[in-house]
Order: C-alpha cells, then structure tokens, then sequence
C-alpha cells in the first residue's frame, strides 16, 4: 500500500464532522457500537472483543501449534515456504 493521501488530522477532522456521537457497550464477548451520524441516522455495529493481552497482530494458536509440529519434521526455510490458510 502506498503513503496516506491525508494527514491524520485532517480525516480526523472529516470523520467528526459526519459523526456526531458513538457509544459502545460490552456484550459478552462483544463490543456493541451504535454510531449517530449528522443528520440524525444511526448504525448498529457488533464486533468481537478482543480478549486481554491480545491484539490483531496475536499470532493464532493453532498456528503455533502446526509451526512446533513442523519443526520437529522441517528445517526453517522449509517451514517458512509452507501456505497459511485463508480465513
């Protein structure tokens, strides 16, 4: 992906000047969002919280596991070659 058209600030100030309000609340495992817009829609959004000590950058278990497998069978490079699924 190429540089950012925009500086930060300058969508920050885009995104409040078409969003007037957002509350979030915890549901569970989730998080729900309802955004209020200028102009007086709503959008109700559901996403999953992350649990602690985990963020998008969190290597998934299961991966871990498959990669301490592979390494008692492969060598590094070899390990390194193997596809990861798509989810």
């Amino acid at each position: 992906m190429g540089e950012p058209r925009h500086a930060p600030e300058t969508r920050k100030k885009i995104i409040r000047t078409v969003i007037a309000e957002i509350i979030a609340d915890v549901v569970g495992d989730n998080l729900e969002l309802i955004i209020h817009w200028q102009g007086g829609d709503h959008t109700r959004l559901m996403v999953k919280r992350n649990r602690a000590g985990q963020t998008r950058w969190t290597t998934d278990a299961e991966v871990v596991d498959l990669v301490r497998a592979l390494a008692r069978q492969m060598p590094h490079e070899t390990i390194a070659a193997v596809p990861q699924p798509i989810r």
